[in-house]
């Protein structure tokens, strides 16, 4: 499809929000890309933004992000975007109403709901194409954080925070309406850890735990514990993975999962210091997966954080993600010491916190890639051979951060 062309389809997307939502006339379209190059490898973003007279005739501003698969056929099929597109659609469509209506039938006020999810004004799929029309934040102040510096102990704990209350939804909805959730939690559908994964999927595993084992050479002796019980690991990684982010085997505390919590798949809005956080937004379901709630937790603990801010905050983002959950559980109506009792939970914490490793493995290089280095997408024929082109052990911040992650499992008896 030509920019032209493309961008006429875009306006037509927004522009009955634009004009019957908002009231818009006289409008204007302006189109700038909605993220940095190499941010985003499934697909395309664009933002557009609206500008136009209000009822009363004052000048008017409003934008969208809009999200796309590429325009190549050849990338869509080797990054498997349709997957992708289909359960982030089902994300928004289905699931977010369907919770945010339970909220609404439970009476729990504006300011105590799940506030953290964005607003979708539109979905849809056509022979070409899958898009969603979203509401930009960042007119409101929500800005992404330093993917390569960490996210600090205050943004963990917001996070913990916002993660209780997103899977206390599904135990609350499960306990009240079980047969709802279970046509629900069947919408969502694992898209990384599976047996039958892209093909090459394989080969980045071997060569990404080959990378790891390298690392830990560099910091550690070779018979030390942490390079042995990750070789043993390394052994059956996969199949640990897969196993990992099975549903059933969470079973009866599996929750409907982000699935991809990262630092660029959470916007945040600073206090008047510039620094604290004071509210959050997450972005994009992709990943979303019925599984253990401890899959979002450890993805997030041990891919967005260093080591050092991790293991000054494990004990209390634990602690604060609990106490979210348990409060919120409360409130819409469910017992939270029957559902999900804090033994159950630290049992699931044992159990399945390998998944925040597995991830680390695979997509620390790229989450400490620095952006100057990124490589074009659309150049991409195989999407598994972008973190082929740079070494990451000659990035020290992968080398310290993916290490960390190692000794934080070996010490924790994870692995």
């Amino acid at each position: 499809m030509g920019e032209d062309h493309q961008n006429e389809f875009l306006q037509e997307l927004v522009s009955d929000i634009v004009t019957k939502n908002e009231g818009f006339t006289d409008v204007k379209y302006t189109f700038t890309k909605g993220s940095n190059a190499g941010d985003n490898f499934v697909g395309v973003i664009h933002r557009i933004t609206a500008e136009g007279r209000s009822h009363d005739n004052k000048k008017q501003v409003v934008s969208f992000i809009v999200k796309c698969m590429p325009d190549s056929q050849e990338r869509r099929k080797q990054f498997g975007s349709n997957t992708f597109f289909d359960n982030e659609i089902v994300f928004y469509d289905q699931i977010i109403p369907t919770f945010e209506e339970f909220q609404r039938e439970r009476v729990i006020p504006d300011k105590d709901r799940l506030n953290s999810l964005p607003k979708c004004f539109r979905t849809l799929i056509n022979d070409d194409n899958h898009f969603l029309v979203l509401e930009d934040v960042s007119p409101l102040g929500f800005v992404m954080e330093d993917r390569i510096k960490g996210l600090s102990a205050e943004h963990c704990l917001m996070v913990g925070r916002e993660l209780g209350k997103l899977h206390a939804l599904s135990f609350a909805f499960r306990d009240q309406k079980p047969e709802e959730f279970e046509r629900l939690s069947g919408k969502v559908v694992e898209t990384i850890f599976k047996s039958n994964s892209q093909p090459g999927a394989s080969e980045h595993t071997t060569s990404s735990t080959n990378n790891v084992s390298a690392a830990l050479l560099m910091k550690v002796p070779k018979d030390s514990k942490y390079v042995q019980r990750f070789k043993n690991f390394s052994d059956n990684c996969m199949e640990i993975l897969i196993e990992s982010a099975k549903g059933s085997l969470a079973e009866p505390y599996a929750v409907i999962c982000h699935g991809d919590c990262w630092t660029n798949n959470m916007l945040f809005k600073r206090a008047e210091n510039g620094v604290t956080p004071e509210a959050m937004i997450f972005l994009d379901f992709q990943l979303s997966r019925y599984s253990s709630p401890v899959t979002d937790l450890s993805y997030f603990l041990y891919c967005c954080t260093t080591g050092t801010v991790r293991r000054k905050v494990y004990n209390s983002f634990l602690k604060t993600y609990y106490d979210s959950l348990s409060h919120f559980l409360s409130a819409l109506g469910s017992d939270p010491s029957k559902l999900f009792p804090y033994s159950a939970f630290k049992e699931q914490v044992q159990k399945f916190s390998v998944c925040g490793l597995g991830m680390a493995i695979m997509a620390m290089q790229l989450f400490t890639n620095k952006t100057e280095e990124t490589v074009d997408t659309d150049q991409v024929v195989n999407p598994l051979s972008l973190m082929a082109k740079i070494s990451p052990l000659e990035n020290p911040v992968y080398v310290e951060r993916i290490t960390d992650v190692v000794f934080d499992m070996v010490d924790h008896g994870f692995i």
